[in-house]
């Protein structure tokens, strides 16, 4: 009798202490919530420059085309192959999902929750509260071009003559067709690419492309990568680390530009720099400074427009680029 009491408390502890952890794990790493419009509202301004963020609208094309939240995609959820479309999802993204009144999207966030995507929101009530509440809505369909990679490449140290290639991954956030205008021409450079000047991405797709760097001497090179499309240009900023100095190497790494975010003027610190170039997201140089000096502290830049930029930062035999931001 007293064994078969401690065999159950054994199975009572067991039990108890691998819910918790699975409760734990689920609460960490899985969101899967039915949200109000309000809060999805919000959830949307948020997430309004992540490429992991997707709004799916389960309506009809009929239904979609009369007015839809701006940047979601249209995948009916009468379409025959519906089960089969979302099976091919990204499941490590994060979807808000909606229909006019809430049915279809919560018998798809169920679904969604069974095929174990990691993160959903099922916005209760659907558009026809969404239009109720005044949220704004929009008729434009357009597609979304968006880097998953971030947009500064740094590839490290590499010998001479030794190939190194990168994957980059691009994805289309919006539901009309991504297709591409132009790409940067690597030729003459010590980078290249196999980018498909062809490729054409609808919905949520995602294309993974290689960007290789073959050094031939020893100074740094760097150069920006960019993809031209029909929503506009995107643009990379690759740098190639080669073999230099370790002294100098460890001061330009160190070096810090604070605060950042700012209003446009940055403070930074870091010894054997020789000038720095701040361009704006189109490649554009637009300030630099040169033949600078241990006691030189200050970047400003806040007669220019809000927004992100980049600040390259050159020494004799080594060269890093930060992203900056003026709020």
């Amino acid at each position: 009798m007293k064994l078969y009491s401690f065999l159950l408390i054994l199975i009572f502890v067991f039990t108890a202490f691998n819910s918790a952890g699975k409760n734990n794990f689920r609460s960490n790493d899985t969101i899967q919530a039915n949200i109000d419009v309000d809060s999805a509202y919000s959830l949307i301004l948020k997430n309004k420059n992540n490429p992991a963020f997707i709004i799916l609208d389960l309506r009809t094309a009929t239904e979609y085309n009369t007015g839809h939240i701006e940047h979601s995609v249209n995948i009916d959820y009468f379409n025959p192959d519906f089960n089969d479309i979302l099976k091919t999802l990204n499941k490590n993204k994060t979807y808000l999902i909606c229909c006019s009144s809430g049915g279809r999207s919560d018998k798809t966030f169920k679904e969604m929750k069974n095929l174990e995507f990691a993160k959903i929101y099922n916005m209760l009530g659907g558009t026809n509260l969404w239009y109720a509440t005044a949220y704004p809505t929009t008729k434009q369909v357009n597609p979304i071009l968006f880097s998953v990679t971030d947009t500064i490449i740094n590839i490290d140290s590499i010998e001479i003559g030794i190939r190194k290639n990168i994957n980059v991954t691009i994805t289309n956030c919006g539901n009309d067709t991504l297709t591409f205008i132009n790409r940067t021409n690597l030729t003459g450079t010590e980078f290249n690419t196999d980018f498909n000047i062809n490729t054409s991405l609808t919905g949520v797709d995602e294309y993974t492309f290689i960007i290789s760097y073959t050094p031939i001497d020893k100074s740094p090179d760097s150069i920006i990568f960019s993809l031209v499309s029909y929503d506009g240009t995107l643009n990379y900023f690759i740098h190639g680390n080669k073999t230099y100095n370790s002294i100098a190497n460890t001061d330009i790494e160190n070096f810090k530009l604070f605060p950042n975010p700012s209003n446009g003027k940055f403070i930074f610190n870091g010894k054997n720099i020789s000038s720095i170039e701040i361009i704006d997201q189109t490649g554009k140089r637009i300030k630099n400074y040169d033949n600078i000096h241990n006691n030189f502290k200050i970047i400003d830049i806040s007669n220019f427009p809000k927004g992100i930029y980049f600040a390259k930062i050159i020494s004799n035999n080594s060269l890093i680029f930060r992203r900056i931001i003026i709020r």
